[in-house]
């Protein structure tokens, strides 16, 4: 006849497997939220920017805040120190969709293109933060600018109009923005 043997565990021993149980828990799943967290910077308000080159990303900030009217997503295409936030608002935002609106009629529908960008050389640079400093009273070093081709086509049920322009970005401490 077998016996079977019965172990005693104490309940503090119990209690003690369980808390680094649920202490491991936590940690990992910290470590999956941060993880999401991060492979997320990449989108901003439903801008997903990981699409665009570098130099590319304050002009989709620019239209894709125009197009949705988002005033927070529009400034991040401007430093802080040119003082956009001070010289527009959301109101001044609507305003320019209004107007599209007007001309294009309903439903507009904002659309761009990126064409040719021209690199800045070393004496462009030089002139860029001269020009920064002049008009800005910021003195940085910009490490690189492109002036870049753009076509923009604003269509409505009435009519389309389209434009091209030019615009130059710049990039200082990592972050790239338009002028």
């Amino acid at each position: 006849m077998s016996r079977k043997k019965e172990v005693n565990v104490p309940k503090k021993l119990i209690i003690l497997i369980l808390l680094i149980i649920i202490i491991a828990l936590v940690f990992i799943c910290k470590s999956i939220v941060t993880k999401n967290k991060s492979l997320n910077n990449n989108t901003v308000a439903g801008l997903d920017i990981s699409k665009y080159k570098d130099y590319e990303v304050p002009i989709a900030y620019y239209y894709y805040g125009i197009q949705n009217k988002n005033f927070d997503v529009f400034l991040k295409a401007y430093p802080e120190f040119m003082g956009i936030s001070s010289q527009f608002s959301a109101d001044d935002l609507n305003n320019f969709y209004e107007t599209y609106k007007d001309e294009c009629g309903e439903n507009i529908k904002i659309d761009y293109e990126i064409g040719d960008a021209v690199q800045y050389t070393e004496e462009q640079l030089a002139d860029l933060e001269n020009y920064l400093k002049a008009n800005y009273q910021q003195e940085m070093q910009v490490s690189q600018a492109y002036t870049v081709n753009i076509t923009e086509k604003y269509t409505g049920d009435k009519q389309t109009i389209e434009s091209k322009k030019t615009q130059i970005v710049f990039q200082f401490n990592g972050q790239w923005y338009s002028l």
